[in-house]
């Protein structure tokens, strides 16, 4: 097994801008080969051990560095990467990459020997920049590769940094890129096309050069249509594309509210070009070049920040905005002209951090965001829908409980129910159903409705916990908006079948029926009590005979979240109401085939068998049994039956009847083969009954002949004849004396009323059977009497009660 530091994946960029896997092998860097001279860059099969890639290390290459485990380079029109299995190997290659430049740029004459083998181009801590070529129409051929070798510069990012910043200084000094775009007049006045394809690739290369003072000197004012016109002679175009006319003339900035700081317009129409440079005239980046215009993008996020800055804290501006917006009497279209910039105005504070755009949506919703949003959105124009939908999804998407708070302030102000904006929104769900809106409302409303971040971690029971606003919410939610939600589900499968199944209205109970799996997974409570309450599973069941396996799908996943809960008033409510029913009539149908629904319904039975849900096993297994066993392609119904008969066998072992014959069963086997010690038999029971007559007395009327007693008649048996077919005998009894009991314990201490032991009384001993052997003698009764004499105080267990009590 090779080294797993160089264990790698070589992908290949196809013609669809998708990598290709070529396989997984082991990665070398050599310095000679058997077919290709100097340094070169293996990749052999980890299976067969078949060369996967070889290609020599060229200085003019550039290899870098991506993410935290890739080598990406481009050689021969062809995008090549590998992706190590572990970063140290990457890191070890790139250094051998980098010697390998290094030591092939020095054969070649094009670094000193002594240069430094941190990477090419680099001698002793300074940057070795090729030469810049004088700014002139015949060196623009010259100018365009110099640039291009500099992009090319091998994968460390802090070499072509410094490089960038070397060049950016020489610029500075020599004024370079205003040469560049005098030179980009004379070649349009002359039409030559092949020096304004040589400055399409030089202003190209600027920019990805990622140097902030030189993408700032191309945006400037002075200079930015000139650098939109060389980007206008792509040389893979046959025609010049007329991106200057398009700024200039369609492209204006229209204020919808008069803007009196011209130094923000000019600010705002420098970004929208700065913008269209980045989106339209520069190339796409590749998956591996993320940061390829990162100083482009950088400015426009800057500047788009401060645009929203200035703009709220404009409070006269804000004002007449809402106000017009408010305004009954403003025509259509100036509404659609300012809700446009409104969603412009939010679509720039992406660029805000974290508490700025917080602040930011606060100022809004003050100055009266969602009662705009709320008012718009109940109207079906599709240009107002165009601008509103945008800007609910994204307050949505950033903070849910910003809807949340304002509901909640719309309910305790006695607000119109038709008004509140989550009614607006579940109208606009009902309204579009399937189309795009309907989607977007959908998602609103699961991010709605999802738990908190603060309340998605269990506490130490287990449990999680709920905000009392989020719980208040709930309260109003499922009181004011759920009838409204599920009144679509309701009204479709009013009896045993569904009124219509169209594509519109299976498109509009599925996203309700996902919106009702979200409230399931986050708030059980109420929806138990909500289903449980209503007759409303038993209309989404209905759904499961819908011709759309789509609707069928979210139907039975909607009542396997349910079933999840393992709650017993759900279970007792799908019992009673015989909701498994549809299910099983659905697996029936689809028993012999082999698709999603097959799967869903059998993987509900399976989930009521693993977890052992007792209730809907007994209820399953009671009602459906026949049916289901003749699905035998599966475990899952033969595993059912067998959980139901130890269920039912657990319950009839714990049953107060069994449990009572078992206790009698086990004391007559214990009374036949074993007897305790300490327990009594009939004879000595009668025997403490009775009255003693003589204290000091022999315990027995015959001691003498105690060996002729003959043995009881007890069947042996199996397990325990050894023990009963021994001689038998009975047990002697001892009084002990007084030292003799303090010595031994006591075991009976009647108590005084203050709680103390008072008296006590002895032990007897009853001596083992082995003494009992050994001695085959009768009891001595004159040694039984004498200390009975010298201890008047001593009873024994034969004592009866009365004389146990006159004794104490």
């Amino acid at each position: 097994m090779g080294d797993t530091r160089r264990r790698v994946k070589l992908y290949v960029l196809n013609n669809n801008t998708s990598w290709d896997d070529h396989g997984t092998g082991h990665v070398s860097v050599s310095e000679e080969s058997e077919y290709l001279p100097r340094w070169t860059l293996t990749v052999r099969s980890e299976e067969d051990g078949s060369t996967l890639l070889e290609t020599c290390i060229r200085p003019d290459i550039s290899y870098q560095m991506q993410h935290d485990a890739l080598i990406v380079w481009t050689e021969m029109d062809e995008h090549l990467a590998l992706s190590f299995q572990e970063k140290k190997g990457r890191e070890e290659i790139m250094d051998l990459i980098s010697e390998g430049q290094r030591q092939t740029a020095m054969q070649l004459g094009e670094l000193p020997e002594d240069s430094d083998s941190n990477g090419v181009f680099q001698a002793m801590g300074d940057v070795l920049l090729p030469e810049l070529p004088p700014c002139e129409l015949s060196k623009l051929e010259d100018i365009s590769e110099m640039l291009s070798s500099v992009l090319a510069t091998p994968a460390q990012q802090q070499t072509r940094k410094m490089m960038a910043e070397k060049l950016a200084q020489t610029f500075e000094e020599t004024n370079y890129i205003k040469q560049l775009i005098e030179l980009f007049h004379v070649c349009e006045d002359l039409e030559n096309v092949e020096g304004l394809n040589h400055l399409y690739d030089i202003v190209q290369s600027l920019f990805l050069l990622n140097h902030t003072s030189i993408v700032e000197v191309l945006l400037s004012d002075d200079y930015l249509l000139d650098v939109v016109g060389c980007l206008e002679h792509d040389p893979r175009q046959q025609e010049a594309t007329q991106h200057r006319q398009f700024l200039t003339g369609q492209a204006q900035l229209k204020e919808v509210i008069p803007l009196t700081d011209p130094e923000l317009k000019s600010k705002m129409q420098l970004t929208y070009r700065a913008q269209y440079i980045q989106d339209v005239l520069m190339p796409m980046p590749l998956v591996f070049e993320e940061n390829m215009l990162s100083a482009l993008h950088s400015i426009i996020m800057f500047n788009k920040g401060e645009i929203v800055t200035a703009l709220q804290t404009d409070e006269a501006f804000l004002t007449e905005l809402f106000q017009t917006l408010l305004d009954e009497g403003t025509p259509m279209q100036r509404s659609v002209e300012l809700l446009r910039f409104l969603r412009e105005f939010d679509q720039f504070s992406a660029s805000l951090k974290s508490e700025s755009r917080l602040e930011f949506y606060r100022t809004l919703i003050n100055y009266g965001l969602f009662t705009v949003l709320s008012t718009f959105l109940a109207m079906d124009e599709e240009d107002i829908q165009g601008a509103v939908v945008p800007i609910l999804c994204h307050v949505c998407e950033f903070s849910p409980n910003l809807i949340r708070e304002m509901f909640l302030e719309g309910t305790n102000s006695n607000e119109d129910e038709d008004q509140l904006l989550l009614n607006v929104v579940i109208g606009r769900l009902v309204d579009d159903g399937d189309g795009a809106v309907g989607g977007c409302m959908a998602g609103i409303l699961r991010l709605v409705l999802g738990l908190p971040p603060m309340a998605q971690q269990p506490n130490l029971k287990g449990k999680i916990s709920l905000p009392p606003t989020f719980s208040d919410f709930l309260s109003m939610f499922y009181r004011l908006c759920m009838p409204r939600l599920t009144a679509p589900l309701l009204s479709l499968a009013s009896g045993s079948s569904l009124s219509k199944d169209d594509d519109w209205t299976a498109g509009l109970c599925r996203h309700v029926l996902e919106v009702l799996c979200i409230c399931v997974g986050s708030h059980c409570f109420h929806m138990r009590n909500h289903v449980t309450s209503r007759d409303l599973l038993r209309r989404i069941l209905i759904l499961v005979k819908s011709s759309h396996s789509h609707l069928a799908l979210s139907a039975l996943r909607l009542l396997r979240q349910l079933i999840g809960l393992k709650d017993a008033q759900v279970n007792n409510h799908i019992i009673r109401n015989d909701h498994l029913r549809p299910v099983v009539e659905l697996l029936l149908e689809h028993k012999d085939e082999y698709n999603l629904t097959n799967s869903a319904c059998i993987e509900i039975f399976e989930f009521i068998r693993a977890d052992n849900i007792r209730e809907l096993v007994t209820y399953v297994q009671s009602t459906y049994a026949e049916e289901l066993l003749k699905i035998s392609y599966v475990g899952t119904f033969e595993g059912l039956r067998r959980r139901y008969e130890m269920d039912k066998m657990r319950q009839q072992a714990s049953s107060p009847e069994h449990a009572a014959e078992g206790r009698v069963t086990a004391v007559s086997a214990t009374s036949r083969f074993r007897r305790d010690a300490r327990s009594l038999d009939d004879d000595e029971e009668v025997w403490f009954n009775e009255e003693e007559a003589d204290e000091n007395g022999p315990l027995f009327e015959d001691e003498e002949n105690l060996d002729d007693v003959p043995m009881p008649n007890v069947e042996s048996s199996d397990i325990i004849g050894p023990l009963l077919n021994r001689p038998w005998k009975p047990m002697k009894l001892k009084r002990r004396s007084s030292e003799e009991e303090d010595e031994v314990g006591t075991i009976f201490k009647p108590k005084e009323p203050g709680g103390k032991a008072s008296g006590s009384f002895p032990l007897v001993d009853y001596e083992d059977e082995d003494e009992e052997e050994d001695d085959e003698s009768s009891p001595d009764t004159n040694q039984i009497a004498s200390n009975e004499s010298s201890n008047t105080e001593v009873s024994s267990i034969a004592t009866s009660p009365a004389k146990r009590r006159k004794v104490c």
